[in-house]
Formats: C-alpha cells, structure tokens, sequence
C-alpha cells in the first residue's frame, strides 16, 4: 500500500465545512432542564461515592472501508473554550505504520489527518483522536471517491 498525503482542497473543504457546522450545532445546543439538575443532584451525591477513575484520553471510529480508488481522511473538532493538544492516528489493517499528526486546535477549530490510500484491495481503516480531556474534542472519518473528491461515505463519529 502506498500513503501520500492528501493535497485535494474541495475535500479537505468539505469535510472541514461538516465539522464546523457540527460543531457550531453541538456548541448552541441548549441543556435540558432535567440534564441540569440531574447534574446538580449529582454533584451534591458525590461526596458519598468513591472516587472515579480518570476519564478516557481516546476516541476512536470504528474500522471502516476504504477501496482502491478512494481517500480517507480522520479530521476533529475542538468543541470547547480553551485550546486542546490533539493527536490524530489513522490505522489501517494491513500492517502499514499509521499516519499521525499532531495539533494545537484553538476552541471551534478543525483539524485533521488525510490519506491517499492506494491498496491492491480494499483494506480497513480506523482514526483515533486522543486529548487530555476528550469531551471537548468530537472526531470523525470520512472517505472521498480519489477521481472527484466527493463524499463516498461522510462521517464516521468517534465514541
């Protein structure tokens, strides 16, 4: 398999465009009234509980396809107000090294890792976004046909 880094501008862009406007959305999304108290409820009842382990530093798409005559790219978003420190890896399963990068993302700022996959055969890819506070980061994978830079399949979110 060779990996060359993606240069298409429209991909990039449309992929940059669908995670900002979800971003946008995530970030306007009011809290319901019964997700705040139970918040508060919980607040006041962790005195009695143990305390929790750290929380995860990793999201992760699950593995998806990506033929020969496509792209794939693993792009995140910084939901929060503070800057976070992002690495971005993509992993294939063919046993090629993974491509990773790593950002600086200002709050409501969109990033991302893009790959030319040119497989002999289909080959299966995953995107791990790790951060020391994951909630403020959203992640995704998206595939592009290699000939028009067109959405294949759009977003794969991380969980």
């Amino acid at each position: 398999m060779q990996v060359q880094s993606l240069t298409g501008t429209k991909c990039r862009q449309a992929v940059l465009s669908c995670l900002g406007a979800a971003a946008c959305l995530c970030a306007m999304a009011p809290v319901p009234a019964s997700a705040q108290q139970t918040a508060d409820e919980a607040a006041s009842s962790s005195k009695l509980r143990p305390a929790r382990k750290q929380p995860s530093t990793i999201l992760a798409t699950p593995p998806f396809t990506v033929a020969m005559t496509q792209l794939a790219g693993c792009f995140v978003v910084n939901i929060g107000s503070a800057p976070q420190d992002v690495t971005v890896t993509m992993r294939t399963d063919d046993g090629s090294p993974p491509r990773k990068g790593t950002f600086s993302l200002p709050p409501q700022g969109v990033e991302g890792t893009e790959q030319a996959v040119n497989p002999t055969q289909p080959v299966q890819i995953s995107c791990e976004f790790q951060s020391s506070d994951v909630t403020e980061i959203r992640g995704s994978g998206a595939v592009f046909e290699a000939s028009s830079n067109r959405p294949a399949l759009q977003i794969i979110p991380a969980n």
